[in-house]
């Protein structure tokens, strides 16, 4: 439910009135929103959902580096990667990104250029696409896909991506080539011995 503050300011600070004590003349009233405001909408596998996109499974805010729109990206089991806007409950695109469901979305910046670029991921693998600045779309096709990479994320530099691969390995990838930079073993898995790391 959405909750209200009710607070009164005055000119002394935080509680206090112009004229005298709290109630005052020159009291002021501000209504503060919550946080937890809820949005007009709400997404279920319900067929009388409000929303035409049922089986949501990640989300992300998606702010272009311009800074000009903020939107709400949703992942989906059936594959499908969805933006929405804040003030409609309808979907403004969906494209399918995986064949899978996809478990994770991330938004991050380019090492290279000045663009946004998103990461999503599905159990077998992980894809990064270019995001339009003007429109806040995605291509039909991604710029990268690494194999056998699940739950893949960003560094804080957007130059690596690191995600977890089979038979106990970490797989640390260059963003822009997809190539290995180097693989993490799994304590107690065969392979490059225990913490053991190969380039």
């Amino acid at each position: 439910t959405c909750r209200v503050l009710d607070r009164e300011c005055g000119w002394g600070g935080f509680r206090e009135s112009r004229h005298g004590a709290r109630g005052g003349g020159g009291l002021m009233r501000q209504f503060v929103y919550s946080r937890f405001k809820p949005y007009p909408w709400r997404f279920t596998d319900s067929p009388d959902a409000s929303t035409s996109t049922a089986g949501l499974t990640t989300g992300a805010f998606l702010r272009t580096q311009e800074g000009r729109n903020a939107w709400l990206l949703g992942g989906t089991k059936k594959g499908t990667l969805c933006r929405f806007n804040f003030d409609m409950p309808m979907p403004v695109w969906e494209v399918q990104v995986h064949e899978e469901a996809v478990t994770r979305v991330q938004v991050g910046g380019s090492a290279v250029t000045a663009g946004t670029r998103i990461l999503s991921s599905s159990e077998k693998e992980a894809r990064v696409w270019e995001v339009d600045e003007q429109e806040g779309s995605i291509g039909e096709a991604p710029m990268l896909t690494v194999a056998d990479c699940a739950n893949a994320s960003f560094n804080h530099g957007c130059d690596r991506i690191v995600g977890i691969a089979t038979r106990g390995r970490t797989l640390v990838v260059d963003a822009e080539t997809g190539s290995t930079i180097c693989t993490l073993q799994e304590p107690g898995h065969s392979g490059a011995g225990g913490g053991a790391a190969s380039v």
